[in-house]
């Protein structure tokens, strides 16, 4: 409850850098950037993202959904997965001479 609470102050607000909301944000993504290292440096099965997604978005995931790595995000805890999403990230570069 205390990560709905965060969310609801940031919403529609300025938020000084000198805050403690400022403060707690941080905090929020500081722990979500080691989740998503630990998430996308290994390979892992579709329950594991699950379960990495859940403890980043503090939120419970259907099974329903695909999710593939990597995965970005940056606070996290404002993210909202239905159900039957599928989600892969595919990145093509091409060099033009």
């Amino acid at each position: 409850m205390e990560d709905y609470d965060l969310l609801i102050q940031v919403l529609n607000k300025d938020i000084l850098v000198c805050s403690d909301l400022n403060e707690k944000i941080q905090s929020v993504k500081k722990e979500n950037e080691r989740l998503l290292v630990e998430l996308n440096t290994n390979y892992r099965s579709n329950e594991e993202m699950l379960s990495y997604l859940e403890k980043i978005t503090q939120k419970t995931i259907d099974s329903s959904n695909t999710i593939f790595q990597p995965f970005y995000s940056d606070f996290g805890r404002h993210i909202v997965f239905g159900k039957n999403i599928f989600i892969l990230l595919i990145i093509m570069c091409s060099l033009l001479i």
